[in-house]
């Protein structure tokens, strides 16, 4: 579900954002794609992930790092 603060807290968070490549993740697909959207607006090349994250990324290498 779509959260309200979540999204205002992006958009005042987008100087926080790293440079370089950014993963966006949801369980549903729908805030992550929300994120992906702003981001990519604000400059940021941005891999929007889907089906299966959970389980594959730890294995491929990828450092996780847990929402705050």
């Amino acid at each position: 579900m779509f959260n309200r603060d979540e999204f205002v807290a992006l958009l005042t968070r987008l100087d926080d954002v790293p440079s370089g490549e950014v993963w966006v993740h949801c369980a549903s697909g729908y805030r992550a794609s929300i994120a992906a959207s702003v981001l990519a607006a604000h400059g940021t090349t941005v891999v929007a992930v889907d089906d299966g994250f959970d389980e594959h990324a730890g294995a491929s290498g990828l450092r996780l790092v847990p929402a705050a």
